[in-house]
Formats: C-alpha cells, sequence, structure tokens
C-alpha cells in the first residue's frame, strides 16, 4: 500500500475529485487530505453521467488485503515466545539425555540435536527480526495515512486493512461492471464497422439476355452490346 504507484493514483484521484465535487465550499472543497474512513463510502458516490467509467483497477487484491486483516502482531509476539520457550525445554531435555547417557550411546542422537538445535534458533531469530521489522513498516504505513488505532487495540492492523479491504472489493467490482460494458460498446462497434463495410463492397447483379452480350464499363454502369443473332457466320 505504501510503495504502490496505483495506490498513490488513486487516492490523490479521490482527494481530487472530492475537492472537485465539494468546489462550492471553501473549507470542504480545499482539503489536503482525507481519512480512511470515507474509503468504504466511495461506492456510495453517484456519478451524473451513467456511463462514466470511475474503475481502472490498480490496487491490490481485496482477498490479499482481507489476509493481511486478520493478522493479529500480538498473537504473532505471543506464539513466537512460546516457540522460544518451547525450544528451550527441547534443549534441557536433550542436555538431560547426553548427561545420563553412557558415551558409546550418544551417537547419532547428539550430532543430530545440536543440528536441529542450531537451525531453530536460527530460525526464531530471523523469524523475530522479521517480526519487529514488519511491525515498524506497519506503523509507519499507519502513521503515513494519519489513521489512528483503535481503543482496544495497540496495533490497528485490522481496522486498517478492512478498511482497505471494503474499499478495494467496491472498487474491483466496479472495475467489473465497467468493463463489461466497455467490452458489450467495444463489440456493438465492431459489427457496425463490419457491417458498413460489407454494405460499401455490395455489388448489385441484374439479370441479363441470355442471347446478349453486356460489358460493364469502368465506372460500373452497363454498356448494350450487339445482339447475336444465332447462325450468324463471321
Amino acid at each position: 500500500l505504501l510503495d504502490s504507484g496505483g495506490v498513490r493514483r488513486v487516492v490523490g484521484l479521490v482527494l481530487a475529485l472530492g475537492n472537485h465535487m465539494n468546489g462550492g465550499s471553501r473549507v470542504r472543497g480545499q482539503a489536503d487530505g482525507f481519512g480512511l474512513e470515507i474509503l468504504p463510502k466511495l461506492k456510495d458516490v453517484k456519478s451524473r453521467n451513467a456511463g462514466t467509467d470511475k474503475s481502472v483497477f490498480p490496487l491490490p487484491e481485496p482477498q490479499d488485503v482481507f489476509l493481511a486483516a486478520q493478522v493479529r502482531f500480538d498473537d504473532l509476539n505471543r506464539d513466537l515466545r512460546q516457540f522460544g520457550r518451547d525450544l528451550t525445554r527441547c534443549e534441557e531435555d536433550v542436555q538431560r539425555v547426553c548427561s545420563n547417557s553412557p558415551e558409546e550411546h550418544l551417537q547419532p542422537f547428539r550430532d543430530k540435536m545440536e543440528a536441529f538445535l542450531l537451525s531453530a534458533r536460527k530460525a526464531q531469530a530471523e523469524v523475530s527480526y522479521q517480526l519487529t521489522t514488519v511491525q515498524k513498516s506497519f506503523r509507519d504505513l499507519v502513521g503515513f495515512f494519519g489513521l489512528k488505532p483503535q481503543a482496544e487495540e495497540k496495533e490497528a492492523s485490522g481496522h486498517f486493512f478492512m478498511l482497505w479491504f471494503e474499499f478495494c472489493a467496491d472498487f474491483k467490482a466496479r472495475w467489473k461492471r465497467e468493463n463489461k460494458t466497455i467490452s458489450k460498446e467495444r463489440l456493438k462497434e465492431a459489427q457496425l464497422s463490419v457491417k458498413r463495410i460489407t454494405g460499401e463492397k455490395k455489388v448489385e447483379t441484374r439479370k441479363i439476355n441470355p442471347n446478349s452480350l453486356v460489358k460493364p464499363d469502368l465506372d460500373g454502369t452497363e454498356q448494350k452490346c450487339v445482339k447475336i443473332q444465332k447462325g450468324m457466320s463471321v
């Protein structure tokens, strides 16, 4: 959402058109921005021209935005902490087994478990770093759009992405309808064009006397020729 050129163009158009429609008001017609809460309401804006196309779909897929809305940073942090505790218990169990087992019975258990635990700790560190990075990126994103978190949640991920989901879903539905309308209009234009071309090339035919020659002039008119009598010799 932050890096998409399509999103920037759409948001800019929404602001410009909103200021244009509110041009009679000195306050509302000169806004520098708008709250994301209006995005789901844009589908109710009517055009004076029923054929006006407001939708060229440059936005994220609605389903992708909906899935993003299901993510809760608190849940991810809790799961990551639980993973760390489980991994610590696993390390303690491995150490206890190795301490209480004869040396000849340690392999290949010890080497395999040490490799597993090393890989697991590395994965935990990577996921923890990714989560921290994503949370910071999300805070920057929310700050960029000027959205304040809901009172009951520290991170407004669900609320934020649901606003975008409704907007993207409405936008795509309108986009599909307009595409169908455009396709029908283009098909109709193509059919009329073909009909016009075939009409221009259509040649008028006339019946002629089988006992006479009819030679067409260059301009398409017919010139009667001398009637050939049966049995006449040259």
